[in-house]
């Protein structure tokens, strides 16, 4: 497997590090510089400990919107910068009423205002087409990207809630740059799934005392786990709009060939 490795020992549910993936030229992403999250709300001590002094954790950045931030901040090593750029907004996600709400409650408001409309997939693409055709999207995940190519020491952390989707779609974003191939970036993106399932039963356990629908487990499914189907739709809608991912992150993302040089030489040896 050409893959991200979970971080040994930690109570994180999907935190994993880029480490040893391989591009198409044959070199590899360098060890502990690159890490891929979920939310960092539920960090213990112990966790907080690994990231500052094994992996020199220096610098995080939140993908989350404001909404998600108060209900769950992150916890963090201290000394440890954050940056926050959310690539989407309350908005373009559905939330109209979750911040005065707690986070279950918002997670059961939320499942029903999506159930109200299928199963999820039609959400999930929609979601995924803001990825990578809205300008405040792109500007995010530019801002980003540039963000991540400057980072010199120690290594860098980037998340959303479960890792699944904002952080997914930034760690294939980097893998693209950095010239590893499709087939890899969809095995990388959906390992997410290994990690996250026993937690998502747990939440459609829970969900299924609050919401009596038929589709409850599906919908629940299609929005919380990885389909390759998701991503592929993303690539597709990248090379319809932009005609190659090439031209999508100069035109897109504003990355130059400089900045792709950059970037490489910073993490790939």
């Amino acid at each position: 497997m050409n893959t991200s490795k979970k971080i040994k020992n930690l109570s994180l549910i999907n935190t994993r590090d880029l480490t040893g993936i391989k591009t198409q030229d044959n070199l590899l992403i360098k060890e502990k510089r690159l890490i891929r999250s979920g939310k960092l709300s539920n960090a213990s001590l112990k966790d907080l400990d690994i990231l500052k002094n094994e992996y020199n954790l220096n610098l995080v950045i939140d993908l989350r919107n404001d909404v998600e931030k108060k209900q769950t901040p992150d916890l963090l090593p201290s000394g440890v910068n954050l940056i926050e750029k959310p690539i989407l907004v309350s908005s373009h996600m559905g939330m109209t009423h979750e911040e005065k709400m707690s986070d279950k409650e918002a997670l059961i408001d939320f499942v029903n205002r999506v159930l109200s409309q299928g199963d999820g997939i039609s959400y999930m693409k929609n979601l995924y087409s803001y990825f990578v055709l809205d300008k405040h999207c792109l500007k995010m995940y530019s801002e980003f990207l540039q963000i991540v190519k400057d980072h010199q020491e120690g290594s860098l952390l980037f998340h959303c809630s479960v890792g699944k989707d904002r952080a997914g779609i930034a760690a294939a974003f980097i893998l693209k740059l950095l010239n590893v191939s499709n087939s890899d970036i969809i095995e990388d993106y959906l390992l997410t799934n290994k990690y996250v399932l026993e937690d998502v039963n747990k939440k459609v356990g829970f969900l299924k005392t609050k919401i009596n629908n038929p589709l409850l487990e599906t919908c629940y499914f299609n929005l919380y786990l990885a389909k390759e189907e998701y991503i592929t739709y993303l690539f597709d809608l990248i090379d319809k709009n932009y005609g190659s991912f090439n031209n999508f992150r100069k035109e897109a993302l504003k990355f130059n060939d400089e900045d792709m040089e950059k970037l490489k030489a910073n993490y790939l040896a």
